[in-house]
């Protein structure tokens, strides 16, 4: 594909600069939407599954837009309402499964207009009439736009400079083309480089149903554990994996299963936290981190090997040096917070970190004991309040980034950096926004005892 790539931009310098006509701009267009094929379909169900949750808010806005509850004309902004009507109408036609490459084009170029708009970001939240549909659907198009923000750049970019008459696309710096390098001190030279991270792919929770759904779970499951097991010394073989001992053996394979499946393992489960994805800043970093570990898994004839390194690693919490030993300094460059999160011993972590895993577990309602002294949660009386307390620390998490979250936790300022931020805070939930400070330990994942913040804030369990 890179070769591909390479190739298709030469042609669009020529077509330019020699007037010929070799269709570069069809072929780049082609090989973007290939690439980005995964992904387009987990935005797409993300747009959805968005449209569903806040679907009361969108039949009042179409009503209100269309004059069906007022003797007077509505002031909203109908420019932008068709616009949200029309893409609602095309994200909502198919499922992604079954949408065609000219249905993501349309949704793909639905998306960029709509960015193009003045003032897009700030006419949306009063037409939505919140700012969690707002805000998430906002995130949604940005993403959905990329493949054409991505081809808009490329192109702009061949026709201008001279050196696209011969270019060669490389990923990342040059490496190794083996799955799993030597130690970078006995692979190269000093002056030698680095490789770039391998990525993975991941899906959407929405999209996992819907593929669990499809597929035969006696065909599907099965034949994953089955390829799994391989990594596993024979006494755990007949061990059930819940069962694995020490628990950080547990953890990684509940890691390789989620691999072998295509995806990264999702909030909430225990090798999410355990294997930094937390410090992943947005999606690229995410796969980017799983690719990695995919990566240092898949040696073929070493796979109980790999796999007990791996673990054994994780339980001395010296996953930074395994990935420096097998010659993957370079997860520094793209993933710059997972060297901190990872070196540091779980029980001294700052507890910021499992609030980005809770804000991205969107169905996850019941927070984590330490949240619940330090951001809030406690105060929380029903599932709701939990609910607009995540969407207020989403966008503060936004404005300021995990390390003066956490400053502002540990001072006590949750409520003044919102007002700050500009944070959208409705007055009942202000009082939300306090945590226990002066509390000691206030911001660590350190407690007294077991028990300490330990009782779950709803008796009842919620069902998914």
């Amino acid at each position: 594909m890179l070769t591909a790539m390479g190739d298709t931009l030469r042609r669009i310098h020529q077509q330019c600069h020699d007037k010929v006509p070799t269709g570069g701009r069809d072929s780049l267009w082609a090989l973007l939407l290939s690439s980005y094929e995964l992904r387009l379909r987990q935005y797409v169900n993300d747009i959805r599954a968005i449209f569903e949750l806040h679907k009361t808010a969108f039949d009042d806005m179409v009503s209100t837009l269309f004059g069906a509850l007022d003797e007077f004309p509505s002031d909203l902004d109908r420019e932008l309402g068709d616009h949200v009507i029309a893409l609602y109408s095309q994200i909502c036609a198919l499922p992604a499964q079954q949408m065609t490459v000219s249905d993501f084009e349309a949704v793909i170029w639905k998306a960029s207009l709509m960015l193009r708009l003045p003032g897009f970001e700030g006419r949306l939240r009063p037409l939505l009439g919140g700012s969690s549909f707002a805000n998430n659907l906002y995130k949604c198009l940005v993403q959905l736009a990329k493949p054409k923000r991505a081809f808009d750049t490329a192109v702009r970019t061949a026709l201008a400079f001279s050196t696209f008459s011969c270019v060669t696309v490389q990923q990342g710096l040059p490496g190794p083309e083996r799955l799993h390098p030597e130690p970078a001190s006995q692979a190269h030279s000093r002056t030698s480089k680095s490789p770039s991270l391998p990525l993975s792919v991941e899906k959407s929770k929405r999209l996992q149903a819907y593929e669990a759904a499809a597929n035969s779970p006696s065909n599907l499951v099965p034949d994953i554990f089955q390829l799994a097991l391989a990594f596993l010394a024979p006494e755990d073989c007949n061990v059930g994996h819940k069962r694995l001992m020490p628990v950080e053996k547990q953890q990684a394979f509940e890691l390789l299963v989620s691999l072998r499946n295509r995806e990264n393992p999702r909030p909430g489960t225990c090798a999410y936290y355990a294997f930094g994805y937390p410090s992943a800043s947005n999606d690229d970093e995410a796969m980017a981190l799983g690719g990695l570990y995919a990566t240092l898994l898949q040696v073929e004839g070493q796979e109980r090997q790999m796999f007990e390194e791996l673990w054994v690693a994780l339980r001395d919490n010296a996953l930074v040096d395994y990935f420096d030993q097998r010659g993957w300094q370079c997860f520094r460059r793209e993933i710059p917070c997972a060297e901190k999160f990872l070196n540091t011993p779980p029980s001294s972590r700052e507890t910021v970190w499992r609030l980005i895993e809770f804000l991205r577990d969107e169905q996850a309602t019941e927070p984590p004991r330490a949240l619940k002294r330090d951001y809030g949660f406690h105060i929380c009386k029903t599932r709701e309040e939990v609910i607009f307390l995540k969407d207020m620390l989403k966008d503060l998490l936004a404005s300021l980034g995990p390390k003066k979250l956490h400053e502002a936790c540990i001072h006590g300022r949750l409520q003044e950096k919102a007002v700050r931020a500009k944070v959208t805070i409705k007055p009942q939930y202000r009082r939300l926004l306090r945590n226990h400070y002066p509390y000691p330990g206030l911001g660590y994942e350190k407690f007294k005892d077991e028990y300490e913040f330990a009782e779950p804030l709803f008796k009842r369990p919620l069902r998914r």
